[in-house]
């Protein structure tokens, strides 16, 4: 996945960990606080987009901020996702 603070126009890049209709965990570099308001963007597989993977538009805020532990090097980030849409080519 992708995702950048809102306002910003770079993306970052993270790995995501858990995905639900309603929220995100994913780890990055970055480091971000509660309340921060966050685009994402993520792929969605074909076995769940349909014929072709897919992507999703996101825009949620950070929830809880975890540091990086033994097995994560990178720290976690749990995010809600307020609202989506599917994405079109020129959209990304």
């Amino acid at each position: 996945m992708s995702f950048r603070p809102l306002g910003e126009s770079e993306w970052r890049d993270a790995l995501t960990t858990n995905v639900s209709r309603t929220g995100v965990l994913f780890h990055t570099e970055s480091k971000l606080a509660p309340d921060t308001k966050l685009e994402m963007k993520l792929t969605l597989p074909a076995s769940i987009a349909g014929q072709a993977a897919g992507e999703i538009l996101a825009r949620g805020q950070v929830v809880r901020a975890l540091p990086s532990d033994m097995l994560h090097p990178q720290p976690a980030v749990a995010a809600t996702i307020g609202s989506f849409k599917m994405a079109r080519s020129r959209d990304v």
